[in-house]
């Protein structure tokens, strides 16, 4: 009897259930973007997550110690920044994603072939281009994310940083299992390089967002070069304060003797995990609260997690604690941050390709020099100078915070 009603129901109404199903087309054209720019960040997350695991089986590869296959750990962000500045030069100029999956299918082919580098310069070589060309798919999904949600972009920016997090927590297993199989990482990579062919297909099918220059009904406003400034510091500390504690928190553990090697391990995992799923629960947040008010509660908690962690230097809970504590902390700083730079550097949150690609830049310089300047410290002046100074970059970001506050008006 209910089957004859619903039928009845729809024979006189026959249009109806058609558009309760129906998406809007603007609707389903920004689900679209949304889909493949995630998707992107995964694949940014794969790449980045893979290559520490791996170090091993490549310094084998190419008949070379770990400190000197370490070099691949700078070739990839010094492409990087070089592929962020050229990424912005073009957003601005032409459609985004054919350059997005040119991208893709450059980072595939990049894959597939690190297993057959023997020869460190090639490996060097191949990792530097690597970084290039995953640059322009972290760079260009951040920024034409921003052209398509403009005001309302908080949580859609948090979602694509979360998806960076599942790729980057994916890899290692993904490289584990390819270890166990054969004592190679080279199925990793290959498997990782054919995830590239799909998304370079769909980027290359699904229009681009309109261009910023003929989005905008009016000209944008000059550029405060003073406040841009102010975001490019942010921007420094953010990314060499995240690097750092990631990359010397195991070691600080095992040479402070709180926690043997595998424990230690764990805590690794524990600050990265958490900044991934920091950034899953920041998305509710970043469609509730302005980006001024949730930076003003999570910079002064980051601070304290780091302060407690160095207070008790001695205290294995605190040690735990900390590490959690700032890994939620510092989770949604930096979708958080690119939401704020968008706002007030350019209005409507449409932040141009040529400034996503300087904070990015920015972001990337801060990886490399503070990790490098905290390695400098830690055996002459021991493991507590070294997160200290960890500690310093958060103390001065939170001046700087305060300085955009005190130029910067509520929206």
């Amino acid at each position: 009897m209910e089957g004859r009603d619903l039928s009845a129901s729809f024979d006189r109404h026959p249009e109806l259930p058609l558009q309760k199903l129906d998406l809007d087309p603007q609707r389903r054209a920004e689900l679209e973007k949304l889909a493949v720019y995630y998707a992107s960040l995964v694949a940014v997350g794969l790449i980045v997550g893979a290559l520490g695991p791996a170090l091993a089986d490549l310094a084998r590869q190419t008949g070379t110690g770990l400190g000197g296959v370490s070099v691949i750990l700078v070739m990839r962000p010094l492409g990087y920044m070089v592929g962020a500045l050229a990424c912005s030069h073009w957003l601005d100029r032409r459609p985004g994603h054919p350059i997005l999956a040119l991208a893709a299918l450059a980072c595939a082919a990049l894959l597939a072939l690190l297993p057959w580098a023997r020869a460190l310069p090639w490996l060097a070589l191949l990792i530097l281009a690597l970084g290039f060309s995953h640059s322009l798919l972290d760079v260009g999904s951040n920024t034409l994310i921003a052209w398509v949600y403009g005001r309302r972009l908080g949580p859609y920016l948090s979602g694509l940083h979360f998806s960076f997090g599942v790729g980057a927590f994916v890899a290692p297993m993904v490289v584990g299992w390819s270890l166990a199989r054969d004592g190679r990482s080279a199925w990793a990579f290959w498997l990782i390089a054919a995830f590239f062919l799909p998304l370079a297909l769909a980027l290359r099918l699904i229009p681009s967002p309109p261009h910023q220059a003929h989005a905008q009904e009016a000209p944008a406003p000059p550029l405060d070069r003073r406040l841009g400034a102010l975001f490019l510091g942010l921007f420094f500390l953010y990314g060499g304060i995240e690097a750092g504690f990631g990359a010397w928190i195991y070691q600080y553990a095992v040479a402070q003797r709180l926690l043997p090697a595998g424990p230690a391990a764990l805590l690794t995992s524990l600050f990265w995990g958490l900044l991934g799923l920091g950034r899953l629960l920041g998305i509710p947040l970043l469609a509730r609260v302005t980006p001024r008010q949730l930076l003003a509660v999570l910079i002064p908690a980051a601070l304290a997690s780091l302060g407690s962690l160095l207070a008790f230097g001695g205290s294995v809970p605190a040690l735990w604690a900390g590490t959690a504590g700032l890994g939620l902390a510092m989770a949604c700083m930096f979708p958080t941050l690119l939401v704020l730079a968008g706002s007030r550097l350019a209005g409507g949150g449409r932040v141009s390709g040529k400034i996503t690609g300087l904070l990015f830049v920015g972001s990337s310089s801060g990886g490399m020099t503070l990790p490098w300047l905290m390695g400098q410290l830690f055996e002459p002046h021991g493991p507590r100078a070294a997160l200290g100074l960890a500690w310093l970059g958060l103390a001065a970001l939170a001046a700087l915070f305060g300085w955009v506050w005190a130029r910067t008006r509520p929206l």
